[in-house]
């Protein structure tokens, strides 16, 4: 999936768009990070209240503690 941010600084003028050009509900919160050592910037976005379906393999291993 790809997203647009489209931000002027403040909090009720940011905006976390789709590809679709539609906005991205749920959306609490946006980190920036970059530095001097990194190859490029990375941003992370919070959503609250996805929908999710999983579905996947796994091991799971039991131990007894003393």
């Amino acid at each position: 999936m790809k997203l647009k941010i489209i931000s002027d600084g403040t909090v009720h003028g940011t905006k976390v768009l789709d590809e679709n050009g539609d906005m991205l509900a749920g959306v609490v919160g946006i980190l920036w990070e970059c530095d001097k050592d990194m190859d490029m910037g990375k941003a992370t976005i919070t959503v609250i209240d996805v929908p999710i379906e999983c579905i996947g393999e796994g091991q799971v291993l039991i131990t007894e503690n003393d």
